[in-house]
């Protein structure tokens, strides 16, 4: 039973479930994983939040803790609504539409799928699949990003530099900050680690998120600005893949900032527009 459950994911068209089955790329998720619940959730959690901060602010205990783990538990559903999700795979049925092949863009064909690739799609090595509006493959998501799972990757994004921010600005509030007695429960060195850990990740997450906030600003992936600087063609944005069938649909705030929404569907002859 086990192993039938486990054959239904991968990244074929025969398997079920959207997983990537790297090795390194799985090491990586959980490595993330422990970081958000281990460090960001037990430790900050338990350690500071309740046994110092609580102690110290009782009245504002509440808000405190139940703002920070709503944070949390929305980056972790974001991370693993991107790592299970198929980021927008071209089938092996598709083929260019009509208007395609009345323009005068050129239409190729992968070597590695042997199959239509439609415009500013590109082959994943990893993921052995071409990806529509691939922007890169990220190991700590295990997943490429793509036209369908953007939008939870910048979510995640936004949520986790939250949980950094928070996190650090509560160890700070420990140091500077003088209390009645510190719990034997915490020491100086787990603080410190914390607050470096903290730190690095938020930092590594600012770099991410201005090079997605690039991207959405400017129509551009990632990987096609990179063949632009090794001085290769890449489709502009306002190509004949993006402006056919695409609806741009107004949406409310709230539906911009939970990991839901109605996935744009990648077809045989048309992928619709990537709609944050």
């Amino acid at each position: 039973m086990t192993l039938a459950c486990l054959s239904s994911f991968g990244t074929s068209t025969e398997h079920r479930y959207w997983l990537n089955t790297d090795f390194f790329g799985l090491t990586n998720l959980v490595v993330t994983w422990a970081l958000l619940l281990g460090v960001a959730g037990y430790i900050v959690n338990v350690h500071f939040l309740l046994d110092v901060v609580c102690n110290e602010e009782t009245a504002s205990c509440g808000w405190l803790t139940g703002s920070y783990n709503i944070l949390l538990v929305l980056a972790f559903l974001c991370h693993i609504r991107v790592a299970f999700t198929d980021p927008g795979t071209v089938p092996p049925s598709a083929v260019p539409t009509e208007l395609m092949k009345q323009s005068k863009e050129t239409l190729y064909r992968c070597r590695r799928c042997e199959n239509f690739k439609p415009p500013r799609a590109h082959h994943c090595r990893i993921c052995n699949r071409c990806i529509t509006k691939m922007d890169h493959h990220c190991p700590w998501v295990n997943n490429c990003i793509g036209i369908r799972n953007q939008k939870f990757f910048l979510l995640f994004l936004c949520y986790a530099l939250a949980v950094c921010v928070y996190g650090v600005t509560v160890v700070t509030r420990i140091f500077i900050t003088p209390v009645k007695s510190l719990p034997t429960s915490v020491s100086v060195v787990e603080l410190v680690l914390t607050g470096l850990v903290g730190a690095a990740a938020g930092v590594f997450v600012v770099v991410m998120l201005k090079d997605q906030l690039h991207s959405l600003c400017w129509g551009i992936a990632k990987i096609d600005r990179l063949k632009q600087q090794q001085g290769e063609d890449v489709v502009p944005a306002s190509s004949t893949f993006h402006s056919e069938e695409a609806q741009v649909k107004n949406r409310s705030w709230l539906h911009k900032a939970f990991p839901q929404y109605h996935y744009p569907e990648v077809r045989d002859t048309v992928v619709v527009i990537f709609v944050v």
